[in-house]
């Protein structure tokens, strides 16, 4: 099980490095926890089911908590990028995973600190155009023919 010191080395890398357009997800630990320690604004709702006084919610437009997976986008949405923010229940993250693989997204960053998980999804025509950036040129005698 995380512990609640997951949550304050995650939300830098996050806040840091989301860019306009990015979504961020949140799995029920996250979704509970980074929105204490995260920087953006956030209000605070009545909990989903009654197991304490309230829940807190990010209050930035691309954070979205996994709820099933209707809530995870597909390449069609126009998001390119997707942050995966676990704790606590990592095991949900494998679902998550799944699916994001199954809509054309590739993983491309993972980092696990402490029980909590943090990895960065790209949409694979992105990842083709990343691939091609980064590949070493090829020498003129080693051209295919």
């Amino acid at each position: 099980m995380a512990s609640a010191g997951a949550a304050p080395q995650q939300r830098p890398i996050v806040e840091h490095e989301v860019r306009e357009g990015d979504l961020v997800m949140l799995n029920d630990g996250a979704a509970f926890s980074f929105p204490l320690y995260t920087s953006w604004p956030i209000r605070l709702e009545p909990p989903p089911i009654p197991a304490t006084a309230f829940y807190p919610c990010v209050e930035h437009r691309d954070v979205r908590r996994y709820e099933s997976e209707t809530s995870i986008p597909s390449v069609q949405e126009r998001v390119s990028r997707v942050w995966l923010v676990t704790s606590h229940l990592v095991s949900t993250a494998h679902d998550v995973e799944q699916t994001l693989s199954r809509r054309g997204f590739e993983e491309v960053r993972a980092d696990e600190r402490r029980g909590a998980a943090l990895s960065l999804w790209i949409s694979s025509a992105a990842a083709q155009g990343l691939r091609l950036m980064t590949a070493p040129p090829v020498a003129s005698g080693d051209a295919p023919r």
